[in-house]
């Protein structure tokens, strides 16, 4: 979901939480809602992602595998999912981003991105990106990557988070954030030459 503050867009649980509730409202029920993100996933050619929700806030517990990401950022790049404006409308979107979210692929020049962050059933922090990268060659790819890092807690260091009064979450998601940094920088470094677009 996207929150739009002073012409940038930061990524947001309630703006996700709206935009699955207009689905809904238009299609008229949570389960119509969900089979129409499924079929904007099909379109892109991922038939194996499983939307799943209770509501419009858990819609984003659905579970997206990362080379499904990159597919369908491709896809909708392509112009095989999307209208022409609503392509313009998602890339302008995602190539306006807030300064506190441009890490990782934001931190690497990424045209255009989308992130998240959240702890996982092992209570690792965790960062994801989905977004468009240039390779050297001048040609452009879709990339999704994560980083998951050990939360703070059970470190040791809690005594001193306290002594500081730092938030262990802020602490959490800025050290993954730098990992994630560090990703995206091998993957810009690493490749070379784009593969060639596939038509729709």
């Amino acid at each position: 979901g996207v929150m739009i503050a002073d012409g940038r867009a930061a990524s947001a649980n309630g703006a996700a939480g709206s935009l699955f509730t207009e689905i809904e409202t238009a299609r008229g029920s949570v389960d119509a809602a969900i089979a129409a993100l499924g079929e904007v996933l099909g379109a892109a050619g991922d038939a194996s992602t499983q939307v799943v929700a209770a509501d419009a806030y858990t819609v984003g517990e659905t579970v997206w595998p990362l080379p499904t990401q990159a597919s369908f950022l491709a896809s909708v790049r392509r112009g095989c999912v999307l209208t022409p404006e609503s392509q313009a409308f998602i890339l302008e979107q995602m190539g306006t981003v807030i300064p506190e979210q441009q890490w990782g692929l934001g931190a690497v020049g990424a045209s255009a991105f989308k992130g998240g962050w959240d702890y996982d059933d092992a209570g690792n922090a965790y960062v994801r990106q989905v977004g468009v990268v240039t390779a050297p060659d001048g040609h452009d790819y879709a990339v999704a990557l994560s980083a998951r890092l050990p939360t703070m807690a059970g470190t040791g260091d809690e005594e001193w988070l306290d002594t500081a009064e730092i938030d262990p979450f802020d602490v959490d998601f800025a050290r993954t954030q730098l990992l994630a940094d560090e990703l995206a920088e091998w993957v810009t470094t690493n490749v070379s030459a784009a593969p060639p677009a596939s038509s729709c």
